[in-house]
C-alpha cells in the first residue's frame, strides 16, 4: 500500500510531465525537476527558474488580478521589452520586473528537509526555510534574491525615458544572468547529495 507521501508525489511528478509535454513548463527549472523527481524521498510541487516580464494592473487589484504583458525566461532585447511596452496596455498600470527563481521542494522526512537547507546554503542560497511541516509531508521553498521591480508606465503614459528602461532592461539581463549560475549551482549540489 502507497504512503501518503508516495501518492503526493505521484501526483506532483505527472503534473510536471504533463507541463514538460504541454509545453509549459520553462527549460531552466525543468532539468532541476526532472533530477528532484528521479529522487525517492523528494518531488517540486511547483517551479520557476525566474523570470523578466512586465505586468499590467490596476492600482487596487490583488496578485491574482494581475496580468502578464510580456514574460521572458532568460535575458531578453531591449528591442523586445520596448515594442511590447509601446502597446497599449488594458489595465492602469504596467510594472517591469525581474524576478528570481522559486522552488517547493516537498519530501517525507525532516531529516530530508534539513539535507535539502544545507544544499540550498551551500549554494549560496540565502532565501529559503520549511514552509509546511507535517508528519510525512515537508515542503520547503527555495528562492533566489536577485530582482527589481518598478512602474513604467500609468493610464498608458510612459513614466520613464528610453534611455532608463534600456538601463533597466540590462541590469534586468544581468541579474538574470546571476540568477542562472546559483541555479545551476543548486543543481549540481542537488545532484550529489539528493539522490
Amino acid at each position: 500500500m502507497k504512503t501518503r507521501f508516495q501518492m503526493v508525489k505521484e501526483h506532483h511528478s505527472k503534473t510536471f510531465d504533463t507541463a514538460v509535454t504541454e509545453g509549459k513548463a520553462d527549460s531552466l527549472s525543468t532539468p532541476l525537476c526532472t533530477l528532484i523527481k528521479k529522487t525517492r524521498h523528494f518531488f517540486t510541487s511547483s517551479a520557476c527558474s525566474g523570470r523578466i516580464a512586465l505586468i499590467q494592473s490596476a492600482s487596487k487589484t490583488t496578485k491574482q488580478e494581475d496580468s502578464f504583458f510580456g514574460k521572458w525566461h532568460s535575458p531578453v532585447s531591449f528591442e523586445e521589452v520596448w515594442e511590447r511596452v509601446n502597446t497599449p496596455v488594458e489595465r492602469e498600470e504596467l510594472w517591469f520586473v525581474q524576478q528570481p527563481f522559486i522552488f517547493h521542494i516537498g519530501t517525507d522526512t525532516l531529516e530530508n528537509a534539513r539535507t535539502l537547507l544545507a544544499v540550498m546554503k551551500e549554494a549560496g542560497i540565502k532565501r529559503g526555510g520549511i514552509m509546511l511541516c507535517e508528519e510525512g509531508k515537508y515542503l520547503i521553498e527555495v528562492t533566489g534574491t536577485h530582482n527589481l521591480n518598478l512602474p513604467i508606465k500609468k493610464n498608458n503614459q510612459l513614466l520613464v525615458s528610453k534611455e532608463y528602461l534600456s538601463l533597466v532592461t540590462e541590469e534586468a539581463n544581468r541579474k538574470m544572468r546571476e540568477n542562472e549560475k546559483r541555479l545551476k549551482k543548486f543543481e549540481k549540489l542537488c545532484k550529489e547529495k539528493l539522490g
